[in-house]
């Protein structure tokens, strides 16, 4: 399994943070691929996909 300071993380904050901004500066989709989502919600998929892997490698 990886260590979870493999850059997963701040890719997380990379896109919250970007996401944030686009939805602050109203900039359309087209322009700005990020998605609008919560801190939450990315800690949440990072940990899915870390199992995913984890349950993958073990398989």
């Amino acid at each position: 399994m990886k260590d979870y300071d493999d850059g997963g993380l701040q890719l997380v904050d990379e896109v919250v943070g970007k996401g944030k901004l686009a939805f602050i500066n109203n900039i359309p989709f087209d322009q700005n691929p990020y998605p609008i989502v919560t801190l939450e919600f990315m800690s949440w998929w990072y940990g899915w996909l870390l199992e995913e892997e984890r349950q993958t490698m073990a398989a």
